[in-house]
């Protein structure tokens, strides 16, 4: 290990808040997720599955320097959550004195790569927090924004579509309840020559929207990630791709992985 580096940096009231959506959000993918912050950009994710395999990846980038008023450095610094929800909830607190929040950032490095230990914040001189770093293996931590980039090329989709908030709250209202059925199947129809996108379980089945996808199939994925999409406006653009769905917002990514069916 190298000696501990800390990096100075302040937040404010409405930054902070927007990172405490973002927590929140991804806190409903994984216990755990990841910030990758550089003087370019900051990535903060959440992912499951073992290894290189991904069953649902979430991300959101933020331009760093719009995100933390923060000095220049040089490093790509990786801080790993304990538990995202924890952390949200106690940022939460820290953000309703309604004051802007300073903080170091502690790193050192390990390997290859530089890891952050410790972070902590606080809001004047009414509290202070420290959030500890989890161990560097408990999670992939060498996903990048190029990663992404390249792993979302929409040019790669068969087709896309959007989906519209009353739609999706239709989806999550006719959802059965039942824990053993935990799959939702996403089916490309022929009608009057025209083809359609819709979602349903074996109860029930809601066309969603006009594809231009002349094949019909179907597709089966888990029902939790696809209820936890979030929405900015009326809608989210989806794409659909061999093995896997990305849903689109201004700020955020979301992968989830399907099998086909017959």
């Amino acid at each position: 290990m190298a000696k501990v580096k800390e990096l100075p940096f302040k937040i404010t009231s409405e930054k902070l808040d927007s990172l405490i959506v973002t927590l929140r959000d991804l806190s409903d993918i994984d216990k755990k997720c990841i910030f990758k912050i550089d003087k370019k950009h900051t990535l903060i994710y959440s992912k499951v599955g073992e290894g290189s395999t991904i069953n649902c990846f979430k991300s959101f980038i933020y331009d760093t320097k719009d995100l933390f008023d923060i000095d220049d450095f040089e490093e790509t610094i990786n801080y790993i959550t304990k538990d995202s929800k924890e952390l949200f909830r106690k940022l939460q607190i820290l953000n309703s004195f309604e004051e802007d929040v300073t903080g170091k950032i502690y790193y050192d490095k390990l390997g290859d790569d530089y890891y952050s230990e410790r972070i902590s914040m606080k809001a004047g001189t009414k509290l202070k927090l420290n959030f500890g770093g989890d161990d560097p293996g408990s999670i992939n931590s060498k996903i990048s924004v190029k990663t992404i980039k390249d792993l979302m090329n929409i040019d790669n989709s068969n087709f896309s579509f959007d989906l519209k908030s009353d739609d999706f709250l239709n989806v999550k209202r006719l959802s059965s309840n039942d824990a053993i059925s935990d799959i939702f199947y996403m089916n490309t129809t022929e009608k009057d020559g025209k083809f359609y996108v819709s979602v349903g379980e074996s109860s029930w089945d809601l066309t969603l929207s006009e594809i231009e996808y002349e094949q019909s199939r179907t597709l089966a994925f888990p029902k939790k990630y696809f209820k936890s999409i979030s929405f900015k406006g009326e809608s989210s653009k989806v794409y659909v791709f061999d093995s896997m769905l990305m849903v689109s917002t201004p700020n955020s990514d979301m992968l989830i992985s399907t099998e086909m069916t017959v």
